[in-house]
């Protein structure tokens, strides 16, 4: 039998002496970004080389830095605000300026504490963003530096603590008669009952949350290589899909691995029809008609259409070994 150890609570300047010299450079790299994004349930598609990250960002006429700021590929903004100890008012405050100043969508703050009377401010503007169209949405994260008792290997562990409640902001849109409050809160009760069979046939999905959005997608080990389940009233789409940023040459490598694959792929999808094409992005997409957010919920649609993702996903992984030489011959 294998050993069961507990993981214990580390003091974070074990890892990271200085916040801004060591614990804000590695925060901004890609895969700890990637891992608080998912913490937070904020849904990208990936990060890549179309992905600006910026530390120590000047405001305009404030004459301070904000930490980080992510600006994805179609233009959105991200301000990340990190402090060791608890958040105070001052970094609180600093934070509202920086999303005014910056006009970013989402601020994510990270700290070692949060007090309760910040939970509240940030639970009061999540509220008011909701029933607001431009509304700034704000997540306080905790952060955690775990260890096993007497190691040199060290786990940070982001944990969100207050967030946007997408729910809540459907409910609010139907009640103050948005045309398009109904269609938001059908997506997101779709996406809530079909995530739990996601997880369960396919391992992936771990972190993503229900939401307004059409599309849920989950990453298969490498940049722009992910399972996505796009939904629209009557009809679900499951798809392998290669949407490496700006890198058609990167998409089509992947693409021709999986091509040179397709009658053992094809095979393995039956009952199944794929459908390929690489036009930038590269996608094999299995379309299931007659279901979808406006249909009724069904356990047996739901578990077909997971049963699909689950083969999809093995499909995917098979060949990652033989992706990642290729893509590695990639000047």
């Amino acid at each position: 039998m294998s050993e069961i150890r507990f993981l214990s609570k580390q003091n974070v300047r074990s890892v990271w002496q200085k916040e801004d010299a060591d614990f804000t450079p590695w925060l901004a790299a890609p895969e700890p970004l990637t891992h608080l994004f998912e913490e937070c349930g904020i849904e990208i598609q990936e990060l890549d080389e179309t992905t600006t990250i910026q530390t120590e960002v000047l405001i305009p006429g404030v004459g301070r830095r904000l930490d980080i700021l992510v600006t994805l590929n179609d233009g959105t903004k991200i301000a990340i605000e990190n402090q060791f100890n608890a958040l105070d008012h001052d970094h609180l405050t600093r934070s509202l300026a920086y999303a005014v100043g910056l006009e970013v969508s989402t601020v994510v703050i990270v700290a070692e504490f949060h007090k309760s009377e910040f939970l509240n401010v940030a639970a009061y503007l999540n509220n008011a963003a909701a029933s607001y169209e431009h509304g700034i949405k704000f997540f306080l994260v905790q952060l955690d530096v775990l260890s096993v008792s007497g190691g040199t290997e060290f786990y940070p562990n982001f944990k969100l603590v207050e967030g946007p409640d997408e729910w809540r902001g459907a409910i609010e849109e139907i009640q103050e008669g948005n045309p398009k409050g109904e269609v938001s809160a059908l997506i997101y009760n779709f996406h809530e009952a079909l995530l739990p069979h996601l997880r369960e046939a396919t391992g992936l999905f771990q972190n993503v949350t229900p939401s307004k959005n059409t599309w849920k997608a989950s990453g298969l080990g490498i940049g722009g290589y992910q399972i996505c389940v796009n939904t629209s009233k009557d009809t679900c789409n499951v798809q392998i899909w290669m949407h490496k940023g700006n890198s058609p040459d990167y998409n089509k490598i992947v693409y021709d691995v999986l091509f040179r694959h397709k009658a053992e792929i094809e095979s393995a999808m039956t009952p199944y029809v794929t459908d390929w094409r690489l036009q930038g992005a590269g996608i094999i997409e299995v379309r299931m008609e007659g279901f979808g957010y406006r249909s009724e919920h069904s356990d047996v649609r739901f578990q077909e259409l997971a049963k699909i993702a689950g083969l999809m996903s093995e499909e995917a992984k098979k060949y990652l070994p033989e992706i990642k030489l290729a893509i590695g011959n990639l000047s």
